[in-house]
């Protein structure tokens, strides 16, 4: 049950658009990088990760939800001030869910934007696009 929910977790680079952002990005510095696979990470969350956090009441009837993260990208590679765009079942705790297990994405050092070029009141966003399934 474990690999199966581990194949649950995709990473996503299409449908759903990244959230608004209303600044604009300064020279050289991404607002916002959009998650997909075409982005190298160093560390993705497993399938204990996946099975520990995937709200029980869902899992028992099958029910998978769509998430997209908007998340600051830290100097280190982890995403953090994660906040739930979009939910397709926000009543059955897949944001929390979402919000939990983005704790465990790190960028790779070759997806990092270049934060010399970014002000500090401007950090790069990163839009996370994910699915919770049982049956992938």
């Amino acid at each position: 049950m474990i690999d199966a929910l581990a194949a649950g977790l995709l990473l996503l680079d299409a449908s759903v658009g990244p959230a608004a952002v209303s600044v604009q990005p300064a020279p050289g510095c991404p607002i916002v990088i959009e998650g997909g696979a075409k982005t190298t990470y160093s560390h993705l969350p497993t399938a204990h990760d996946l099975a520990a956090v995937y709200p029980a009441f869902a899992r028992s009837k099958g029910i998978s939800s769509k998430i997209v993260l908007n998340c600051t990208i830290l100097s280190d590679g982890r995403l953090g001030d994660c906040v739930v765009v979009s939910d397709e079942h926000p009543e059955l705790g897949f944001d929390g869910a979402g919000l939990e297990v983005v704790k465990k994405v790190r960028l790779a050092h070759d997806a990092l934007p270049d934060f010399s070029r970014c002000p500090p009141d401007q950090p790069p966003k990163f839009v996370v696009k994910f699915r919770f399934s049982t049956d992938l």
